[in-house]
């Protein structure tokens, strides 16, 4: 393959395309660094977080690209439930976004949260449904804590929206009862105005991921603050979310079993899985951290198209859909109406 045509292929796919043992993996991987692609050079992780890396080759690494780095990357959240009722109605706002124009500039986040709408409930709860319907509890404590922080979704309800934690009512800040669906205001508008604006911050995500039995990952993400503002503090949150989950869903009342879950949380990786994350170094010269992440629940199958019922049951973590998600936010002097922002987001698949 000559080297226009490595050029026109993703990190991921290279790697796919030379599966042939550890000689194969080796060549894939000098062929990335010795390239002229558009793409920071993807070593093998070798920095170890929480956990010692295992010693065999990891099954894929890949990384963001420079170009897709430089863009203005909005974070959208959608505080949802599977027993609310409404919440398909916000998702449905924001479909548009992740297939439009600047599907590009979009990272998603569907938060589970809220006893009432978002809790797993026990066998047999629900006459004439399938004993396991509403089983699963996607909830955190980091998506715990961001929607009493700002949705409040246990007293005002759910659906509720957010683009990079901007406040319906900037005088108000952040708090419940400030997101865009509860004050009949479509993401998009915000999102559009956002995404039109030049990056404050980059982030850039390598990883490495080795496949079950050994089911780990191991991630460097290097973040640069643009023009960092003095008295105000920096934070870079790390997640991992899953894409395509089908799973019950109440939909004005009817009971949906395969409905379409789109970049749900699943997990927190950094500051103790609170959702707040780690301080970063308040100048402009780049910063890398390190994080690895292991899970008994993390499964793979990539088999398209995408079976009914899932071939992996939705209470495992399906690898083949999976993404980390980094941002970064800051916390200011003078709190609202920038208390919180996010400043650039990222993903990556796994």
């Amino acid at each position: 393959m000559n080297h226009q045509s490595y050029c026109n292929m993703n990190n991921k796919q290279i790697l796919s395309a030379n599966i042939g043992g550890i000689f194969s993996y080796v060549m894939a991987l000098a062929i990335l660094f010795s390239s002229g692609c558009d793409y920071i050079t993807n070593p093998v992780v070798t920095h170890s977080g929480n956990s010692a890396l295992p010693t065999s080759p990891p099954t894929r690494v890949d990384s963001t690209s420079a170009t897709d780095d430089a863009l203005t990357k909005a974070l959208v959240e959608d505080y949802t439930g599977h027993r609310c009722e409404n919440c398909p109605a916000a998702a449905i706002q924001i479909d548009p976004l992740l297939t439009g124009v600047k599907a590009a500039n979009i990272v998603l986040l569907q938060v589970n949260c809220t006893l009432t709408f978002g809790q797993g409930f026990p066998k047999n709860s629900f006459v004439g449904l399938p004993d396991t319907a509403y089983g699963i509890d996607y909830r955190i404590t980091a998506g715990n804590n961001w929607n009493n922080t700002f949705i409040n979704g246990d007293n005002n309800g759910l659906p509720g929206t957010m683009v990079d934690r901007l406040y319906y009512s900037p005088s108000a800040g952040a708090g419940g009862g400030n997101d865009l669906y509860l004050n009949v205001k479509n993401v998009s508008t915000p999102f559009d105005s956002l995404t039109a604006t030049s990056p404050t911050a980059s982030i850039h995500i390598i990883d490495s991921m080795w496949a079950p039995p050994t089911s780990f990952l191991a991630m460097n993400i290097t973040t640069k603050l643009h023009n960092p503002q003095s008295g105000n503090t920096y934070w870079l949150v790390v997640c991992l979310a899953e894409d395509s989950i089908y799973d019950w869903q109440d939909s004005l009342n009817v009971n949906r079993q395969y409905y379409l879950k789109r970049m749900t949380l699943r997990k927190v990786i950094n500051g103790n899985g609170s959702g707040w994350g780690d301080s970063l170094t308040h100048t402009t010269s780049p910063q890398t951290k390190y994080y690895t992440f292991t899970n008994d629940t993390l499964m793979l199958n990539n088999s398209m198209p995408i079976s009914l019922p899932p071939k992996i049951p939705t209470r495992f973590w399906n690898m083949a859909h999976m993404y980390i998600v980094a941002f970064v936010y800051q916390q200011t002097p003078s709190g609202k109406p920038y208390d919180y922002m996010v400043l650039q987001a990222q993903k990556l698949h796994l």
